[in-house]
């Protein structure tokens, strides 16, 4: 039986900051007309956070803010983003559409876990199509979790996978992989540093690379054997 392949969304399958940029800009602006918050997007602040926890990235935007602003800043951010995508505004990496085809086709069972919220993940699924070759996915509110590694332990618990790859961008995607012994890839492409992604068991370069890296024989390594 073939393993399973767990994807990560942001930086993985989709350029995040397409969208990013606009929605959060807008965000602020809101939070400025209705006079909660005094400033502007902090853009670069948030591209070096991307794939982070959402509870994470506003503990950091909007410092010493009431929950209940970070709450509502967190809101507006998701109806903006899920408008831009809606919209046509974002991009998938190159190839993603025919990799998960022919993922698809050659017989592997594919899921996301993503930090991202559900309505966030079926919004980008849906306008791209791409739910017609997923088996499932998990975002960060489907499951009472608080990290991706727990997030993953479920999904492997759910759909009782014995052998999976997890592949992603960040360290808590690879950190997720080991934890839960799974094969770790990580996708230098996307918006981790080679530094957080140097415990990953491989690495590709481009999304295709990830039929080269399935069809290769698995010898036992550290994420497998631990």
């Amino acid at each position: 039986m073939k393993p399973a392949l767990i994807f990560d969304m942001d930086g993985t399958l989709f350029k995040t900051e397409k969208v990013l940029t606009l929605a959060l800009v807008d965000t602020f602006n809101q939070l400025n007309e209705q006079q909660l918050w005094h400033g502007e997007a902090p853009v670069q602040s948030y591209l070096t956070m991307l794939g982070a926890p959402m509870k994470d990235v506003w503990q950091t935007l909007l410092p010493g803010a009431e929950p209940a602003l970070r709450k509502q800043a967190d809101h507006l951010f998701l109806v903006k983003i899920i408008e831009q995508i809606k919209a046509d505004e974002g991009e998938l990496y190159p190839d993603v559409p025919l990799t998960l085809q022919r993922l698809k086709e050659a017989g592997f069972s594919l899921y996301i876990a993503s930090n991202g919220m559900m309505s966030y993940l079926k919004t980008i699924l849906n306008h791209y199509q791409l739910n017609q070759w997923f088996t499932d996915y998990y975002g960060a509110d489907r499951l009472p979790v608080s990290s991706k590694t727990e997030l993953v332990h479920q999904l492997k618990q759910d759909h009782q996978l014995n052998e999976a790859y997890m592949i992603g961008d960040r360290k808590s995607d690879i950190s997720a992989g080991a934890a839960n012994r799974l094969h770790t890839v990580a996708c230098t492409y996307g918006y981790g540093s080679m530094e957080e992604l140097a415990q990953a068991t491989m690495n590709i370069s481009s999304f295709r690379d990830v039929i080269d890296i399935v069809a290769m024989p698995i010898e036992s390594d550290d994420a497998s054997t631990q």
